[in-house]
């Protein structure tokens, strides 16, 4: 369900970000406002307090470590920085306008950035998405140093059928027949295999 909800999310930036961009550059080609007449002063009073209120935001969910964040999670903050931009280009917009009021193209250009800003957003998280539901191994992780070190473990001999993936953003599981050397089922429970890539892993 995090998965599909976290896709979902990004679909709706996505095709937010691809209306928004076209509606701009039609505006943009025409050479008018994207959103009718534009007060500059009213843009500037509310993007301002908008863009601290998003950066204290930002800053508190920044603090949760990364190991804990979900899918959904890490959208929320990429969505954050991404309305950070979003004020910063507007407070660009309402600046010019004030300095320059006859450039109303500058308001439809403002839009334009917002869209590809909503578009890049997107992408991050359709591709962690689709490595879930693909069961891709994670980013980061590589198969031949996990049988490496596997191998370099105290009576193991081989490593085959070994497959990384994650379940959701948040847990990353592992499965692999080991070859072990002739020892007693004790001996074997002590064989410290998973305590090993647990370490690598994290």
């Amino acid at each position: 369900l995090e998965t599909f909800a976290g896709l979902l999310n990004a679909a709706l930036v996505l095709a937010t970000g691809l209306v928004f961009g076209y509606e701009a550059l039609v505006y943009l080609r025409l050479g008018g406002s994207f959103a009718g007449a534009v007060d500059p002063w009213w843009l500037l009073a509310v993007a301002l307090p908008t863009l601290g209120l998003r950066a204290v935001n930002l800053r508190a969910l920044r603090r949760i470590p990364g190991r804990v964040r979900d899918l959904n999670l890490r959208s929320v903050v990429v969505h954050l920085a991404s309305d950070l931009a979003i004020t910063a280009s507007l407070l660009g917009a309402g600046a010019v306008l004030v300095l320059r009021p006859a450039l109303s193209w500058v308001d439809s250009f403002a839009a334009l950035v917002i869209a590809a800003i909503l578009v890049y957003e997107s992408l991050p998280l359709f591709g962690e998405g689709w490595d879930i539901l693909t069961e891709r191994t994670p980013r980061g992780l590589s198969i031949d140093r996990i049988t490496a070190t596997a191998l370099s473990v105290p009576g193991v001999l081989g490593v085959h059928d070994l497959h990384v993936w994650s379940v959701c953003s948040t847990m990353v599981v592992l499965t692999a027949h080991v070859d072990l050397r002739e020892m007693t089922l004790t001996e074997s429970m002590a064989v410290p295999l998973l305590d090993r890539h647990a370490q690598m892993i994290r």
